[in-house]
């Protein structure tokens, strides 16, 4: 059996979106689960923009590390020209950075992000996380949506195979590109968890960021289409009846498309008197976020719009309760013992976040072993690997 060159292109070092990273370790973590029989050999393509430890994060997974460069200046004089008749006299001697180092390795296959797969000439994987620009435009500057929809249809011309994370996402990609939905792949993803993110003490971790011992966890960058806003209402409502209850918020503290919108959320907190009820961590080290998820009451995930959410994942992973927005992939992610709220409802969720606060504390609140919950993660990673493994081959034969 020959084996097949894979090079994975890594252009989200997780300054700005914090999942971009994350999706791609627990995609490499599955891979590595269903790659028993060394069929595919795994090649890393770092953009620049990593720190030391995000490549060391990545490093164990791949037999070779490559380390690209900026686009050179003659592929920067492509760009400009690409619409102009002239482009096309020179166009086939021109390769990315990306696909001159798939040259010199040898690869067979690449996985790389939609903005890079129109300039691979050689079989490309790529991944569409969402079509949130679609539905929600006015979360974007004009130009965004615009590039959006352009790269995307030029993605979809180049790329052999196109994952969609959610049947959801799937629909949308029939509607928007029909074309190319032959192409398309749903994979569900699945977030991988260390061992230690189920047995490390928890209340070590809420004393060091002196928190209450009873609290609400709700781990989204503040970005306008995670919606804490719904959350700072809901608060609002609930302190009349229970003024101690509290939620816990960590994440990026940047919103790239309109950066002053976390101040506002900021400003919101103490124009409503929430400073003791909605805890602002800002970034925080992964083990911290799993130990707050095991302690809290409940997960929270409130997002106006997801292509698949990770949040909801490692809260599956680790057998939490959650509260969740009312929206398809949600429902479609289905987490066991949840309720959902239609995602602009304060009253609802007021409702919930009192109901489960005079439930029953419990670390562990599904009744799941750890040995339960390592052994279904296992078997969740290893389908997930298999499917892209699926993947690899059908770009071969495309």
């Amino acid at each position: 059996m020959k084996q097949i060159n894979l090079g994975i292109v890594i252009s989200s070092d997780g300054s700005q979106w914090t999942g971009g990273l994350e999706y791609y370790i627990n995609l490499l973590r599955a891979i590595q689960a269903a790659n028993s029989s060394k069929k595919i050999k795994m090649v890393g393509l770092i953009m620049p923009g990593l720190n030391v430890t995000q490549v060391e994060r990545l490093r164990e997974f791949f037999e070779e590390v490559y380390f690209l460069k900026q686009q050179t200046t003659l592929q920067k004089a492509y760009e400009y020209l690409k619409d102009k008749k002239i482009a096309r006299l020179f166009s086939s001697f021109i390769k990315s950075p990306v696909e001159s180092a798939m040259l010199r390795q040898k690869l067979d296959v690449v996985f790389a992000p939609f903005e890079l797969a129109e300039y691979i000439r050689l079989p490309t994987i790529t991944w569409f996380a969402d079509f949130q620009h679609v539905y929600f435009p006015d979360f974007f500057p004009d130009a965004e949506v615009a590039n959006r929809n352009r790269v995307f249809e030029k993605a979809g011309a180049r790329a052999k195979v196109i994952i969609l994370s959610s049947e959801a996402a799937f629909a949308d990609f029939e509607k928007f590109f029909p074309a190319y939905a032959s192409k398309a792949r749903v994979l569900k993803f699945v977030a991988h968890l260390p061992d230690e993110a189920l047995t490390g003490n928890t209340e070590r971790v809420v004393k060091r960021y002196n928190l209450p011992n009873k609290f609400y966890y709700l781990p989204n960058q503040f970005w306008m289409h995670k919606n804490h806003q719904v959350v700072l209402d809901a608060l609002e409502i609930c302190i009349k009846k229970n003024p101690e209850i509290c939620v816990v918020c960590s994440g990026n503290i940047f919103e790239y498309r309109n950066p002053t919108f976390p101040s506002y959320l900021i400003a919101e907190i103490s124009k409503k008197g929430l400073r003791a009820n909605f805890v602002v961590l800002g970034l925080i080290d992964r083990p911290d976020v799993y130990a707050l998820m095991r302690q809290c009451q409940a997960v929270l995930q409130p997002s106006l719009f997801e292509g698949w959410s990770t949040t909801i994942e490692e809260a599956k992973s680790l057998g939490k309760k959650m509260i969740l927005s009312d929206i398809p992939v949600h429902r479609e992610q289905n987490p066991s013992q949840s309720f959902y709220f239609p995602p602009k409802d304060a009253q609802r969720l007021a409702d919930l976040l009192i109901e489960e606060w005079n439930a029953p504390m419990k670390v562990e609140r599904m009744g799941f072993t750890k040995e339960k919950l390592l052994f279904d993660l296992e078997e969740r990673m290893s389908e997930y690997g298999a499917k892209f493994i699926q993947c690899v081959e059908l770009a071969l034969k495309s």
